[in-house]
């Protein structure tokens, strides 16, 4: 949803949400994919 709201609105406010949620996101997600590569060689 936030990539979509990252391109779709026009207004700056929307656009700025999603990009923080989208580096939010991903600072979570990425230390959970390499753990799992590291525990399940995945």
């Amino acid at each position: 949803m936030a990539n979509d709201a990252l391109t779709k609105p026009k207004r700056p406010e929307v656009q700025k949400l999603a990009k923080d949620i989208i580096a939010s996101q991903q600072a979570e997600t990425d230390p959970m994919k390499q753990w799992r590569k590291a525990w399940y060689k995945q």
